[in-house]
């Protein structure tokens, strides 16, 4: 099935940054696992309800049939509800990581794998997001009648932004890229994955003239782009290294993801959001707005706190 590719495609292009990374087993740690499961589990029973289990719910994201409008809003929102759940419990690991860390200054070489330990459960929930909950829930969304934009003026809408975003980042940061100033940007590998991350989040989506495009790319990307990033930064602590200087390099190539996601959604999104403004007086596309910036602050918090935890690691283990 298109759902089940998509997936594959997003799910592939976090792997190879695990791969990339070095050796996978660092990304694998059964405390990790059991407090995720942990997490997921909690959620759907919250969420679920007897007359729709999360069975049902996963059903009409991969079915072929026309749901009806109170099906699709019922899953819909059990798939917003399990993002919000993820999102918070991953805030509330990165809580628990800063508690430790301070419990442990006296031991420098424990903050590493400390703080290792603890994003792998942000890491877990993102990717369940970033695979299943934010593609499952504007998959649904765009199969309304009223978010279709395959016979309305704004159609061709789409085509445009992508064009207009194309020509933004050639106008402004191509001179940058061929002067060496932002030359660390053409990191093939990241540019890859953010690729894939696009196309697999289009191919689930199936329908990409829908109104609710804009938000679900731009939740989809910032999302991915913290993901790979948080890959990185396992890595990075997992690292045996003897040099600051490669910490420092280490850290600023595990930011180029997000660097690259902002590149390619903030232009895409707001040029969008511009040629479809008219459309988005329903009540839908109002509540999405708000949601999803909600879920960029609360995935950049996660990134801050990621950094700094990062920084404070390198600080104390190189205090000179």
């Amino acid at each position: 099935m298109q759902q089940v590719l998509g997936i594959v495609i997003i799910f592939s292009a976090i792997i190879s940054s695990m791969f990339l990374s070095g050796n996978i087993a660092m990304f694998i740690d059964s405390q990790a696992l059991l407090i995720s499961s942990g997490i997921f589990l909690v959620g759907i029973i919250l969420n679920t309800t007897k007359e729709t289990n999360f069975a049902t719910h996963l059903k009409r994201v991969f079915t072929s049939k026309a749901l009806t409008i109170p099906e699709v809003e019922s899953s819909a929102n059990f798939y917003s509800n399990m993002n919000k759940f993820t999102i918070t419990a991953s805030v509330i690991t990165l809580i628990i990581a800063v508690i430790a860390v301070l419990h442990q200054f006296e031991q420098p070489k424990l903050l590493g794998p400390i703080i290792a330990v603890t994003l792998l459960v942000t890491l877990y929930t993102g990717i369940a997001s970033t695979c299943l909950f934010i593609p499952a829930k504007f998959k649904l969304l765009a199969s309304l009648s009223e978010n279709n934009l395959a016979d309305a003026p704004e159609s061709n809408a789409f085509v445009k932004a992508t064009l207009a975003t194309i020509l933004i980042n050639v106008v402004l940061i191509a001179p940058w890229i061929l002067g060496d100033s932002l030359k660390f940007l053409m990191d093939l590998p990241s540019i890859i994955m953010i690729a894939m991350v696009i196309l697999g989040s289009v191919i689930f989506v199936k329908n990409i003239r829908t109104k609710v495009l804009t938000q679900y790319l731009f939740s989809s990307l910032i999302t991915a782009g913290i993901v790979l990033y948080l890959v990185g930064i396992v890595a990075i602590l997992s690292y045996d290294v003897d040099s600051f200087n490669q910490f420092l390099s280490a850290f600023g190539v595990s930011l180029i993801t997000i660097v690259l996601a902002i590149i390619v959604v903030l232009p895409f999104s707001l040029l969008l959001n511009y040629m479809l403004q008219d459309n988005e007086d329903s009540k839908i596309n109002s509540k999405l707005f708000i949601e999803n910036n909600s879920f960029v602050k609360s995935y950049a918090a996660i990134a801050a706190v990621s950094s700094a935890l990062t920084l404070l690691v390198i600080i104390v283990y190189f205090p000179q």
